[in-house]
C-alpha cells in the first residue's frame, strides 16, 4: 500500500539523513515505524531497506547485510541503511557493537543507518550503550489529535472533531481490540526477551505473564483517572455501575442484565484475575507497561516530602503489597483509543455516536496525563484535619518546573472547589472548560479543552517543549475574550 501521509516525526528522520547521523527510531508497536522507513526507501534512491523479521532464520542473508554495511562504511559510499525489526537479527546487541566499532574507525563518515523494531526499549538501550552521544534518538507515537486533523485535512478544532478523533483513530492504526494489541506486543517483547541476546536489561520479566499485562490494562480502563483503594479495584459490581451510569440511555434500551452479561463475557473474567496475581507479577507488569510507553504513572503527593518515583521505590522494595503499590500513583492508559475499545467491546453495535459527558471528561484527563506527565509532574493531594474533620485539597496536575497547575475537565467545576490557592502564588493556574479562551489578571486561565489538547498534541508530535499558556497556538486563537 502507498502511504502518502507523513507523520510529524518523519522530518526528524529526514534531518538525520541530511546530517549523516546514526539513528534509532523508537516507539510503541504499530505506531508507523516500518511505514516511515518504507517511505524513506521510496524517497531516497541510495537507500537499502532490510526487514530482519522476514530473514531471521536465514543466517547467510543476515551476514550478507552486515558485510554490505561494513563495505559501505569502509568505502564511504553514502548509502542509507533502513534496518527494520532489528531485534529479529542474529544476536542484535552484538551486531550493534560491531557496527559501532566499524563506524568509529572511519572519520567523516557519510553513511546513515536507521535502526528500528518493535522492542524499542531494547533497541534504545543498545544504541546508548554502544553509540552513546554519537547516535540520534527519534521518538514516534500513535497519531495524535493535531496530526489526525492534518491527515483528515480538517482545519476545525472543536468538540465534534475531537470526539471523531477518539472514535476513528484506532482505524488509522488498524487495531481491533486492546487485547489483540497487547498480545501482539507480548509476542514481540516478552517472549523474545527470554532470549539472552534480546533481553531488556531495564525490565525484570521473570514473573510477567500475558494475563498479568492484560489484567493491569483492563484495570486502568475501569478506574480511568480515579485513584481509589485496592478494595475498590476488586469490587465486582463497580464495572456494571459505571457502564450503566455513564450510558444511561443505552442501559435503558438493553437492560442492566444484558450489560452485565456482556461485561462478564468481555471483561470481568480478566478483571477478576488481577486479585489472583502475585504482587511481584503486578509490579513487574506495571514497570513493563510503563517502559513500553503504554501507561502513564502520575505520582500523588503534596510535594512537601518529595515526589514518588515508582521505578526507584519498587527497586528498593518500599511497597509491600498491591494495596501499597497503587496507593501513591494514578495509573492511566496513555492512549484514549484503548478506552473507546473496551467500551465498544461491551456495548458493540449499541455504542452511541457521542460519548457521555462524564466519560468524555475522564478520557480528556487520561489523554492529557499521557501528553504532559514528564519528569517531576504530579497530582497534588493534601490531607489535613480541621475541626475534627478530614479535609482534602486536590489539584489534578502540577508541573513545578514550568510553574503550572491544571484542573482537567470538560465542564465548569460548579460546586467543586478549586484548590489552586494551596500552591505557590507564582504558578499559572489553568482550568479546562468548554467555553472560550480567557485569561484573568490574577494568572488564572480558562481554556477550551479541545484547544489545549490540540496544542499539547502538536508539541508532543513534533517532540517540542510544550509552553502551556505561552504556546503559539493558544496565543494565536482569535476571539479569546468571553
Amino acid at each position: 500500500m502507498n502511504y502518502e501521509f507523513k507523520r510529524y516525526f518523519y522530518k526528524e528522520l529526514e534531518k538525520a539523513i541530511q546530517d549523516k547521523k546514526m539513528t534509532v527510531l523508537v516507539g510503541p508497536r504499530k505506531t508507523g515505524k516500518s511505514t516511515a522507513l518504507k517511505q524513506l526507501e521510496k524517497q531516497y534512491d541510495n537507500s537499502v531497506y532490510i526487514d530482519f523479521k522476514s530473514i531471521e532464520n536465514e543466517l547467510d542473508k543476515i551476514i550478507s547485510v552486515y558485510n554490505d554495511i561494513n563495505s559501505s562504511l569502509q568505502n564511504q559510499d553514502g548509502k542509507i541503511y533502513l534496518l527494520d525489526e532489528f531485534t529479529h537479527a542474529f544476536k542484535p546487541d552484538m551486531e550493534f557493537q560491531k557496527i559501532e566499532e566499524e563506524y568509529a574507525n572511519h572519520e567523516n563518515n557519510n553513511v546513515t543507518i536507521i535502526f528500528t523494531g518493535s522492542q524499542s526499549t531494547a533497541i534504545e538501550n543498545w544504541a546508548m550503550k554502544y553509540f552513546s552521544g554519537m547516535i540520534r534518538v527519534v521518538r514516534c507515537d500513535f497519531i495524535n489529535y493535531a496530526e489526525w486533523l492534518d491527515y483528515k485535512k480538517i482545519n476545525i478544532v472543536n468538540e465534534e472533531t475531537y470526539q471523531n478523533f477518539l472514535y476513528e483513530v484506532r482505524n488509522f492504526h488498524k487495531i481491533d481490540t486492546i487485547e489483540e494489541y497487547l498480545k501482539s506486543c507480548i509476542d514481540e517483547t516478552i517472549e523474545s526477551n527470554f532470549k539472552n541476546e534480546n533481553y531488556n536489561y531495564f525490565t525484570d520479566i521473570d514473573d510477567v505473564t500475558v494475563e498479568s499485562l492484560i489484567d493491569i490494562c483492563y484495570l486502568t480502563l475501569f478506574t480511568l483517572h480515579n485513584n481509589v483503594t485496592y478494595q475498590t479495584f476488586i469490587e465486582n459490581n463497580r464495572i456494571k455501575k459505571n457502564i450503566v451510569g455513564q450510558f444511561e440511555k443505552t442501559a435503558e434500551t438493553l437492560g442492566t442484565d444484558e450489560i452485565e452479561r456482556r461485561i462478564q463475557k468481555s471483561y470481568l473474567e480478566k478483571y477478576n484475575e488481577l486479585s489472583s496475581h502475585q504482587y511481584n507479577a503486578v509490579k513487574q507488569s506495571l514497570l513493563f507497561l510503563n517502559n513500553c510507553n503504554m501507561i502513564t504513572l502520575t505520582p500523588i503527593t503534596d510535594g512537601r516530602n518529595g515526589i514518588p518515583n515508582l521505578w526507584n521505590e519498587i527497586l528498593t522494595d518500599k511497597y509491600e503489597n498491591k494495596k501499597e503499590l497503587f496507593k501513591n500513583f494514578n495509573v492511566t492508559i496513555k492512549y484514549p483509543m484503548f478506552y473507546i475499545s473496551i467500551i465498544e467491546e461491551i456495548l458493540k453495535d449499541d455504542m452511541p455516536k457521542e460519548l457521555p459527558k462524564s466519560l468524555l471528561g475522564s478520557i480528556i484527563e487520561c489523554h492529557l496525563r499521557g501528553l504532559l506527565t514528564k519528569g517531576t509532574c504530579y497530582e497534588y493531594n493534601y490531607k489535613r484535619m480541621e475541626n475534627d474533620k478530614l479535609k482534602e485539597s486536590e489539584v489534578d496536575f502540577v508541573n513545578p518546573a514550568k510553574k503550572v497547575a491544571i484542573e482537567f475537565t470538560k465542564g465548569i467545576k460548579g460546586g467543586k472547589e478549586l484548590f489552586f490557592n494551596e500552591l505557590d502564588k507564582s504558578y499559572a493556574n489553568i482550568l479546562l472548560t468548554p467555553k472560550k479562551f480567557r485569561i484573568d489578571d490574577d494568572n488564572f486561565a480558562l481554556i477550551p479543552y479541545y484547544d489545549f489538547i490540540y496544542a499539547a498534541s502538536y508539541a508532543y508530535g513534533k517532540n517540542e517543549d510544550f509552553e502551556y499558556l505561552n504556546d503559539e497556538w493558544l496565543l494565536s486563537i482569535d476571539n479569546r475574550q468571553i
